[in-house]
């Protein structure tokens, strides 16, 4: 007797979470791992070298395989060139981030993005935010506050760079 295993799209999509943000707190951890190992700031460029190489093989791969691999639209493409630059603005300051603050800092300013993300649709882009959006929001924010435990961070000028990220990736 043979069995099938069926998997619905709900629990496809929370196993693709789990891996997604796995592989990314992994990333951060070697990021941050490398960068205090060596202490030049040229490493991180090297470091995200290195990345970009890597995410575009895969990226590849994965157009290859849906046959959707189609370099005169990723090149000739101005919406494509302009989300590019915006992507490696964004990467370049969230490894500045990670590089020189800790995670719990540089993540408090990350959740941040639902507010700003919000506040920026309803100031130019005309969207309608209601009062229940904005309670959703800002009581996930309080929650990701009260994990983290911001009473102890200290700020300095190096906050910048996650909310740098954030605004890139609004654009």
């Amino acid at each position: 007797m043979q069995y099938k295993l069926k998997i619905n799209n709900e629990l496809l999509g929370i196993l693709y979470m789990l891996l997604c943000q796995f592989s990314f707190a992994t990333n951060d951890a070697f990021v941050k791992f490398v960068y205090q190992s060596y202490e030049e700031i040229f490493v991180l460029n090297q470091i995200i070298f290195i990345r970009g190489i890597f995410t575009l093989l895969f990226i590849l791969f994965f157009l290859y395989i849906k046959k959707e691999l189609d370099f005169k639209k990723m090149f000739c493409s101005k919406e494509l060139r302009v989300r590019g630059f915006l992507e490696s603005l964004a990467a370049l300051f969230f490894f500045i981030g990670i590089a020189l603050l800790p995670f719990a800092k540089v993540y408090i300013l990350l959740s941040m993005a639902p507010i700003l993300l919000t506040a920026f649709g309803a100031i130019f882009l005309n969207e309608k935010v209601r009062w229940r959006r904005w309670s959703a929001v800002l009581l996930g924010f309080v929650g990701v506050a009260v994990v983290i435990n911001p009473g102890k961070l200290e700020f300095g000028y190096y906050f910048i760079f996650p909310i740098l990220l954030q605004q890139s990736c609004f654009l």
